[in-house]
């Protein structure tokens, strides 16, 4: 998810370090961030939980990227 990407990068972790806090493998945070892997809701709960982000909150921000991008 591009919005979990920015968020960190804006924490300035890497992929490597997101992935250890989360207890996921790198490679799963690069297919998601590269949208090539959609994640359970426990896998972006843990994502969440380790940058430290209010999951409700990123997931109303993905509803409404989601509808702009196809009710042009």
């Amino acid at each position: 998810m591009r919005l979990l990407r920015t968020e960190r990068v804006r924490q300035d972790l890497s992929m490597e370090r997101l992935a250890e806090k989360a207890g996921l493998s790198q490679g799963m945070i690069s297919l998601m961030e590269r949208d090539l892997r959609s994640p359970t809701i426990e896998t972006l709960l843990r994502i969440s939980e380790a940058l430290d982000v209010n999951l409700g909150k990123i997931i109303v921000r993905a509803i409404a990227e989601v509808k702009k991008s196809t009710w042009r």
